[in-house]
């Protein structure tokens, strides 16, 4: 069986996900539940986009073989004593804007993994650190799961697809690509044991710049380059380096991330 752990608000992202695990698997099932437990923020948590009317139908279309769609009482029963909390990676980028994220991830994975048994499970690559995280939980707790990671999927001016790009307003909408211009224009400054400070500084120059030619307000949380396997901030670009990024846009945030040298 292949599972596909979503929060719904289904986009072609997620699709790409379904697809790959048609392909590989015998039987997919697509689990749509917003997770309160990963949200620091509640009225983050309240206006996050949900359709699963909508979700259910197009899932219905693709051939899948079950939508588990349950309630917070279902995979959360109060009152909550228990949760896995997790340390050493998760304490990077947005495990260090966002308090407790991870534990909610992880917690949340971990009773979807049991719920579901011997199954591959796959995830998108534009959570590169939760797709992290989920590795070392799978190797720690031994679940009889494979994980699959699949690239990123991007609107054709290079904005990686997400449930929250609903939430963009015009202007912002018209501004948020300059993530991927940006990644853009590192990578073709980028060479391999460069230094990293100037490349990132003309990177956010681009993404500050497009936000104000759009009337956009952008605030960026973490513009980095980063080893793709601890994510340790580097200080200078190697074979492994990532770029990472996490902005909001009139109050939207985003993330997204790439490898600075196509393998």
């Amino acid at each position: 069986m292949g599972l596909v752990p979503t929060m719904g608000a289904l986009h072609d992202g997620h699709f790409g996900l379904v697809e790959e695990a048609k392909r590989l698997c015998d039987r997919v099932c697509v689990s749509i539940f917003v997770n309160p437990l990963q949200f620091n923020n509640a009225a983050d948590f309240d206006r996050y986009p949900r359709d699963i009317d909508a979700d259910a139908a197009a899932l219905e279309a693709m051939g899948v073989a079950a939508v588990f769609v349950p309630g917070v009482e279902d995979i959360h029963p109060a009152p909550i004593y228990m949760h896995i909390a997790t340390s050493g990676i998760v304490d990077r980028q947005e495990g260090a804007y966002r308090p407790g994220h991870f534990d909610g991830v992880a917690t949340v994975v971990s009773k979807l993994f049991i719920a579901a048994g011997r199954s591959k499970v796959f995830f998108g690559e534009k959570d590169y650190q939760q797709t992290r995280v989920i590795a070392d939980l799978i190797r720690e707790f031994h679940f009889p799961v494979e994980m699959v990671v699949v690239p990123t999927v991007r609107e054709e001016d290079g904005l990686a697809m997400s449930s929250r790009n609903r939430l963009l307003t015009a202007a912002a909408r018209s501004a948020a690509p300059a993530l991927y211009a940006a990644f853009q224009a590192g990578r073709s400054r980028a060479v391999q044991g460069s230094a990293t400070a100037p490349v990132l500084a003309s990177m956010r120059e681009v993404i500050e710049g497009r936000a104000a030619e759009a009337g956009a307000a952008v605030t960026i949380d973490y513009l980095e380059a980063a080893s793709g396997e601890d994510l340790r901030p580097s200080d200078r670009f190697e074979a492994d380096t990532r770029f990472f990024v996490a902005a909001s846009y009139d109050g939207v945030r985003l993330i997204d991330n790439v490898a600075v040298f196509e393998k």
